[in-house]
C-alpha cells in the first residue's frame, strides 16, 4: 500500500522533469525553426533530436507523448534513441504496472512494444513525406498482438528495427514484430499488398533476437500497419 501511495509523487517528479526538460529543449527547437522549414523543424524526428541533445530532454519528449497519446504514456515509456533505422525505449517495473503474479503486466509490455515500433514508423513516414517531392506516406495500426514467453521484471527495454517502408503507390501491409524484454528487439515483416507493375506480393523479413538480463526471451509484440503511399496533390497557385 505504501508503494502505491508513492504513485502521485512519482507522477509529480516526472512532470517536474518534463517541464525542466521542455525549458531546455525549447531554444533548440526555436533555432531549428530559424534554419529549416517549420514542418521539418516540428517533425517528430527533429523534435526528438532536439530533445535528445538537451538535459532532461527525454522527459520533455515523454511530456509530448502524454499530450498526444495519454494511454501510451500511462506506462511512462522513456525513449532513449531514435533515428531512421532504429528506435529504443524502456519502462521500469512499478507496483501499478504489475499483474497478480508479481511481474510486469502483459498489456504494459504490449504498450511498450507498440510505442517503440509506432514512434519510428510514424516518424519515418513523416520524414519520407517531407523529403519526397511527389509522394506522401500515411499509415494506421490494423492489428496488434503479443506472445509472452517469461515473466518480465525490472527495467524492460525495447528496440525496434523496422524493414524499409514501401515506396510504390497504393495500399501496403506492413508488419513490425517487437519482443519486449529487458533487451527487446524486433524482427519486422514487410508485405506489399498492392504493387504497381507486379501482381505478386513482395516480402522482406529482418530478424532480431530479444533477451532479458538473464539472456531469456520475454515476449514478442507484433504490430501490423496498413500504409498508404499516395501522390501529393499540388496546391493551385
Amino acid at each position: 500500500m505504501l508503494r502505491w501511495a508513492l504513485k502521485p509523487l512519482d507522477n509529480l517528479m516526472l512532470a517536474s522533469a518534463s517541464l525542466i526538460g521542455t525549458a531546455m529543449v525549447t531554444p533548440r527547437i526555436l533555432l531549428n525553426l530559424s534554419s529549416m522549414p517549420a514542418q521539418q523543424a516540428l517533425s517528430k524526428m527533429e523534435v526528438w533530436r532536439a530533445c535528445a541533445a538537451a538535459p532532461l530532454g527525454t522527459y520533455a519528449f515523454l511530456g509530448l507523448v502524454h499530450a498526444a497519446a495519454p494511454y501510451t504514456a500511462s506506462v511512462q515509456p522513456i525513449l532513449t534513441r531514435m533515428d531512421e533505422v532504429e528506435a529504443e525505449g524502456y519502462i521500469v517495473e512499478q507496483p501499478w504496472l504489475r499483474n497478480p503474479f508479481n511481474s510486469v503486466h502483459a498489456v504494459a509490455l504490449t504498450n511498450l512494444g507498440e510505442y517503440v515500433s509506432g514512434i519510428i514508423v510514424t516518424s519515418v513516414m513523416e520524414q519520407r513525406t517531407l523529403q519526397h517531392p511527389d509522394l506522401a506516406w500515411r499509415g494506421i495500426v490494423t492489428a496488434l498482438g503479443t506472445t509472452y514467453h517469461k515473466k518480465a521484471r525490472g527495467k524492460i527495454r525495447a528496440v525496434a528495427t523496422p524493414a524499409p517502408l514501401p515506396t510504390t503507390v497504393g495500399l501496403h501491409d506492413y508488419t513490425v514484430c517487437i519482443c519486449p524484454g529487458t533487451c527487446l528487439h524486433v524482427f519486422p515483416l514487410l508485405q506489399n499488398r498492392l504493387q504497381i507493375g507486379s501482381s505478386l506480393p513482395r516480402t522482406d523479413q529482418v530478424e532480431s533476437l530479444l533477451y532479458n538480463s538473464a539472456n531469456e526471451l520475454v515476449a514478442t509484440t507484433t504490430a501490423q500497419w496498413t500504409i498508404n503511399v499516395s501522390e501529393k496533390r499540388l496546391k493551385k497557385q
